[in-house]
């Protein structure tokens, strides 16, 4: 009796350490909140972008028909082009993104739109919803979203559309997973209404194929203010004046008298 209870006591305590090492074992695999990488971020805010990419569309195919005087006169082709560059972020049309925030630490997460301006889509966060934008684009095929928009399938309002191209077109936002763990959030940084008027303009002249490089206002007086030297003539100490130079180099206040003319 004595020894059978020996043997239960070890067994009790053999439990309790294996219990105790395996939760310090999963303490240690949770680790403290971080940033979340695009790959692990994306399935979290797939839905929310979905929804918002599919407002997007429709109210641009919309005024995309009224410029193009009716959906007939209008055609297909436009809202594919539109299609192809809707998850490009700093463009005219793909803005939206870079106006999005994440919001949230744990569970369900949202994105939440900045009325007060734009970042640049160098976070995790923006990358993501622009990875989650062309995911859903893909899913749904480009020519079936064009097809629904340019035959006035689900286009009675913008919230109609984003409806169906989550919950009909795609099944995006039939079961949104649930962050089980802290992130971090990543701060939203605004730019400069100029710098990013600027960047917008840059954007779509490397789109069009034309180089160079566009300055806002602060961004040009910063570049002429610190303008290197070495790109400017060297300094002479000769006399410059407006007239021509004569045989030795030297120039002359007035060019000389015309030569005679022949005798009469």
């Amino acid at each position: 009796m004595a020894m059978s209870r020996r043997v239960w006591l070890q067994l009790l305590v053999l439990c309790v350490v294996c219990l105790a090492v395996s939760d310090s074992k999963k303490a240690k695999k949770k680790g403290p909140p971080a940033v979340l990488t695009v790959s692990k971020l994306t399935p979290y805010v797939k839905c929310e972008t979905c929804m918002a990419m599919g407002r997007t569309l429709l109210e641009q195919a919309n005024d995309i028909k009224k410029e193009k005087g009716g959906r007939k006169k209008m055609g297909e082709e436009p809202i594919l082009e539109l299609l192809e560059s809707i998850c490009e972020p700093g463009g005219k049309e793909g803005e939206w993104i870079n106006q999005l925030d994440v919001v949230g630490e744990k569970g369900k997460l949202k994105l939440e739109k900045r009325e007060d301006g734009f970042q640049d889509c160098n976070t995790q966060e923006c990358l993501s919803i622009a990875r989650a934008c062309d995911d859903v684009r893909t899913e749904a095929g480009e020519s079936d979203i064009a097809e629904k928009i340019y035959q006035g399938h689900y286009t009675s309002s913008p919230d109609e559309f984003a409806t169906a191209l989550c919950n009909k077109m795609t099944e995006v936002c039939q079961d949104v997973p649930e962050l089980t763990s802290k992130r971090v959030e990543e701060a939203f940084t605004i730019i400069d209404s100029q710098a990013w008027e600027a960047k917008k303009m840059q954007k779509m002249m490397a789109a069009m194929g034309m180089g160079g490089k566009v300055y806002d206002r602060n961004s040009m007086q910063d570049y002429l203010e610190n303008y290197d030297d070495e790109y400017l003539p060297e300094p002479t100490d000769a006399p410059y004046e407006d007239g021509p130079a004569d045989e030795e180099g030297t120039y002359m206040d007035e060019p000389p008298p015309p030569p005679p003319g022949p005798s009469p």
